[in-house]
């Protein structure tokens, strides 16, 4: 939804398509060069180009209004999206080394960030129900989400493409890979 949101919801899908694939990794295996991760990258690669999709489209509100774009050097809002892949990796190797401390330990880490998105969420909710430059924001002239062209478009962009991917690639993930 929001490049700060976005953060802890790439990490949360990077453990979960680890966990997804921990029974097909042969042990040793690097997993960086599995198969599962990269069948899961290339998947989370589409909710990182809709999430690009959306920066483009209105910025301000990507950054919650916390900061205005235009202040933002180019060459840094450019690096705020290397996050999305490194954040995921980060997930994904995370949850082993989770579960290695203890069994369960990665799924609690994982509701624990679940709860703390639903915070942020609700923390943030006007900042993420108006769509608009920073200026109508302050001015409370920003357009409601699902008024707004973000709120339609891309939002059916993402579920017509985010949740098949999604579906497949849960599945390709938890093939073993070919002997």
């Amino acid at each position: 939804m929001t490049v700060p949101m976005d953060m802890g919801i790439s990490t949360l899908m990077g453990m979960g398509y680890s966990l997804a694939a921990a029974r097909t990794l042969e042990e040793g295996d690097s997993i960086l060069a599995s198969r599962q991760y990269r069948v899961s990258m290339g998947a989370y690669a589409v909710d990182t180009a809709i999430a690009a999709m959306a920066y483009i489209t209105a910025p301000d509100w990507m950054l919650m209004y916390y900061t205005d774009h235009r202040k933002i050097p180019k060459v840094l809002q450019v690096a705020l999206f290397l996050l999305y892949p490194l954040l995921f990796t980060f997930g994904f190797l995370l949850a082993p080394q989770l579960e290695s401390v203890e069994e369960g330990l990665s799924r609690k880490v994982m509701a624990g960030l679940v709860v703390c998105e639903t915070l942020f969420i609700i923390l943030n909710f006007k900042r993420l129900h108006y769509v608009g430059s920073t200026e109508e924001f302050e001015r409370g002239e920003a357009t409601p989400f699902f008024r707004h062209a973000l709120g339609r478009v891309p939002v059916a962009v993402a579920v017509v493409l985010s949740v098949p991917t999604l579906v497949w690639s849960i599945r390709e993930v938890r093939k073993r890979a070919p002997a």
